[in-house]
């Protein structure tokens, strides 16, 4: 079945909801890059496929929607994803969503290239703020077959400090970290972003 590289194909794959923009038309035997959002706007993975659609790109580009976000958000809504963030952000939230996202992404990407007959090969991953983080953790963890590691991450989670001073920075109230936020990722902090001052001195 033929998809026009106009038209923004939205879905759920193994639970996990999607957008998915089809290559531009001709191109054949595209690749297939895989892009995590933010968690400011752009939130959801229809809205950053809006604001960074990387239409020159010949490849099938598929924008997975993060846990506890957009479709997937808690009950109670953004107010309890809120609520959630200032209690412990990290333990409450970027920990479990950064875990969860890069579990899910294997049956999450094999049947997406089921559903729109994507060849297998190398994985592109790109993705934003704790997008990034996942992108950097599906590489370090190595849960896909993503290619070379010079994938664009921006404003990139891999710094636990950067993260607890956003979070209390953001809160109504100050709070305290427990012993227990630090750990609550350990790959991608350990991986790291060579080259990333935070990552060199935090």
């Amino acid at each position: 079945m033929g998809h026009s590289s106009s038209e923004p194909i939205s879905g759920t794959a193994a639970g996990v909801p999607f957008t998915a923009l089809p290559p531009p038309d001709g191109v054949t035997c595209a690749p297939l890059v895989v892009v995590w959002h933010l968690m400011d706007p752009p939130c959801t993975d229809s809205s950053m496929a809006a604001a960074v659609p990387m239409n020159a790109l010949p490849a099938w580009r598929l924008y997975f929607g993060l846990p506890m976000t957009g479709r997937r958000l808690p009950a109670g809504g953004f107010e309890e994803l809120m609520r959630l963030g200032y209690a412990d952000g990290v333990v409450n939230l970027f920990g479990p969503i950064l875990s969860q996202a890069a579990d899910e992404a294997p049956a999450a990407v094999a049947a997406v290239r089921t559903e729109f007959g994507i060849a297998d090969g190398p994985i592109g991953v790109a993705g934003g703020s704790l997008g990034g983080g996942v992108a950097l953790e599906v590489i370090a963890a190595r849960v896909l077959s993503a290619g070379p590691p010079r994938s664009p991450l921006w404003n990139r989670r891999c710094s636990w400090s950067a993260v607890r001073m956003t979070t209390r920075n953001s809160a109504p109230t100050p709070r305290r970290w427990s012993v227990s936020s630090p750990p609550a990722i350990g790959t991608a902090r350990a991986f790291g972003c060579i080259g990333c001052p935070a990552c060199r001195t935090t």
